[in-house]
């Protein structure tokens, strides 16, 4: 039967430490892991700009769906150019929505009475927000003005608690154009709100 390691022998006593050291290791490798998860996973969403201006959306991956080549235009009887109802008007007539001669021609108003108008357009109105929806903002809502404010729901998160809109004119942006990350019960940037309500528009 084979002799036991000398243990003053340099070798045995590598032999006999290798195991725990690997083991060691191996333990705290698996902490640092778990602990690199649970950070990451649990780290708050916040509130953000993500871009602001065509070239730079554009560039960061962040679509325009086109409006500097057609913001010279009037949709839904919106003042063109740097208008959050005709960018939103011009994103859902791209989608393929189906409206009314009336909202055609306006009906709808300004951003602020959108939602009030809407149901007796055929416009679903929702609390809750889904991907390709309208986020409608009322008169006077934080960080939006007067005449209340509309954008595009791009994404939605968290259990419909974070959104990214894309939205134009507002807060005097480049190009009056920005991506935004919103999160219910937290303020956005420069103060935006929470929607007060969401628009689906009924589609060919």
């Amino acid at each position: 039967m084979p002799s036991p390691p000398d243990p003053t022998s340099p070798r045995a006593g590598f032999a006999w430490k290798f195991p725990s050291t690997v083991a060691l290791v191996l333990v705290l490798s698996a902490i640092a892991w778990w602990g690199h998860v649970a950070t990451t996973s649990h780290q708050p969403v916040r509130p953000q700009l993500l871009c602001q201006g065509y070239s730079a959306c554009s560039a960061d991956g962040y679509p325009t769906h086109g409006y500097p080549r057609h913001l010279s235009s009037s949709y839904w009887g919106s003042v063109p150019g740097d208008s959050c109802t005709n960018y939103v008007a011009y994103v859902e007539r791209m989608g393929q929505v189906v409206v009314d001669g009336a909202v055609e021609r306006g009906e709808l108003g300004n951003a602020a009475t959108w939602a009030a108008r809407a149901s007796s357009h055929g416009i679903i109105v929702r609390s809750s927000p889904s991907v390709g929806s309208v986020a409608q903002w009322d008169a006077g809502s934080p960080g939006v003005g007067p005449l209340g404010h509309v954008g595009i729901v791009e994404a939605v998160s968290h259990g419909g608690t974070v959104l990214e809109v894309s939205e134009q004119d507002i807060l005097g942006r480049t190009d009056g154009f920005a991506w935004v990350r919103l999160v219910r019960g937290q303020p956005g940037p420069g103060g935006q709100s929470w929607p007060d309500a969401f628009l689906v528009f009924p589609t060919l």
